[in-house]
């Protein structure tokens, strides 16, 4: 038992040499956080970010990537009908979140208005009479505006020195998903996360990224619902580890 408890204590103090320290590691999410809102408040072109990954966490490692996140504020995803009541139609566009056809954890994604955003109305397919866009498309799209990147999963690779930036563009929607509607009835059943930080995660909503399915049919239009920023919520406000979010 000892010598277990002499291990821990090492693995402790490694962990501490090259992750930092709770306060240095909770002072770096206060730092990009703030860094985030600033950043957000100067940008230009319609477009907000959040930098994601073991850098957003807090972490410094030989190996910390750079994830950052960049979606239209003008784009508004929802699920049914009755949410866009809550955007202004003629300085937005509305696009339906679509599930039926799709395994958990992805939609496809249908524009209910125009978009004056060459990115997206390029990658616009028409389907059943209905324009959908094709996640494939976009990436692609994104991939020749950023020169000599690559495509890595859902996101455009750009070398930034040192280090490999990985920027997903993606779509927000301000509303939970319906597909993880029974993720918050475990919790409440759990009694974990609190329920500050439950309504702090459910009311900011969720993002999509440019990645379809690979054994589904409609991949190249498909789009992956992504929780990056309820994970690092649930990190920040519950400072406890947390499993991945998962659909019943």
């Amino acid at each position: 038992m000892a010598e277990l408890q002499h291990m821990s204590e090492a693995l402790h103090r490694g962990l501490w040499r090259y992750l930092g320290t709770n306060k240095m590691v909770t002072m770096r999410r206060n730092v990009i956080d703030v860094r985030d809102e600033i950043e957000n408040e100067v940008r230009r072109g319609g477009y907000r970010q959040m930098l994601s990954g073991s850098k957003r966490e807090g972490f410094r490692m030989i190996t910390s990537d750079i994830d950052v996140m960049y979606w239209p504020t003008d784009h508004k995803l929802i699920s049914k009908s009755s949410q866009a009541t809550h955007y202004e139609a003629t300085n937005n566009t509305l696009i339906m979140m679509e599930s039926e056809h799709s395994p958990p954890g992805f939609v496809l994604l249908r524009l209910l208005s125009d978009s004056r955003r060459p990115d997206v109305s390029l990658a616009c397919i028409k389907m059943n009479d209905k324009l959908y866009m094709s996640s494939c498309l976009h990436q692609n799209i994104m991939r020749l505006v950023n020169k000599n990147s690559s495509s890595h999963g859902p996101c455009v690779s750009i070398e930034a020195g040192d280090f490999e930036c990985d920027q997903a563009y993606c779509f927000k929607s301000d509303f939970w998903p319906i597909q993880a509607s029974s993720w918050i009835k475990r919790c409440f059943e759990h009694g974990w996360p609190s329920k500050i930080t439950l309504c702090n995660i459910v009311k900011n909503g969720c993002h999509v990224v440019a990645i379809g399915h690979k054994s589904s049919s409609y991949e190249s239009i498909e789009w992956r619902i992504s929780f990056s920023q309820a994970e690092h919520k649930h990190i920040f406000l519950e400072s406890l580890p947390i499993s991945m979010l998962r659909f019943a």
